[in-house]
């Protein structure tokens, strides 16, 4: 019920911002996209078709192994989005946590160039950000270069409400 109470107050949001002024995709103005490199990832991964919902499972496992390996982690969660058309109830995502020791990790992930913004707000904020990025990566020229991933800055887990989480959101580009 929270979650859909969240939905609904950011759908009045944008429905208030439209009504304001006219322009349907204005809540995409908010993100301001960059072009950044991307750091290197060393991760520990699980990969598989999920929903939304099954994150804590897959980010379980990952954390079970990390204690059962004595492994240190370096403070990194993220998400890497295989799929070229993301589905919440089922999709090809690679769950990650990012580790120290580069000899031990299931992948490691190269830096790159990337467009990229911030999403302070919760989850379900997060397809406008996407769109603002890839409205940007259209408009600029690029093209992808590999899949696009979020690296989870604040979340639940830092006991903050939804409306101060923070996902950096990275999409690899090419000119």
């Amino acid at each position: 019920m929270e979650h859909i109470a969240i939905t609904i107050r950011e759908m009045g949001y944008h429905l208030e911002e439209f009504e304001r002024t006219g322009d349907i995709m204005s809540y995409q103005n908010n993100y301001e996209v960059v072009l950044k490199e991307g750091e290197e990832q060393i991760l520990l991964t699980a990969r598989a078709k999920m929903s939304v919902e099954e994150f804590g499972t897959y980010y379980g496992k990952i954390y079970e192994r990390i204690a059962r390996e004595h492994l240190a982690v370096n403070g990194v969660t993220m998400a890497i989005y295989h799929d070229q058309e993301f589905d919440p109830a089922y999709s090809d995502i690679e769950l990650a946590v990012g580790i120290t020791d580069r000899e031990r990790a299931d992948l490691v992930m190269p830096g790159r160039l990337c467009a990229s913004t911030v999403h302070k707000g919760p989850y379900s904020g997060l397809p406008d950000a996407y769109g603002a990025v890839v409205a940007w990566i259209n408009a600029g020229g690029y093209k992808m270069d590999g899949m696009p991933y979020e690296i989870y800055v604040k979340t639940q887990f830092d006991k903050l409400p939804p409306e101060e989480w923070v996902t950096e959101i990275y999409f690899p580009v090419k000119k």
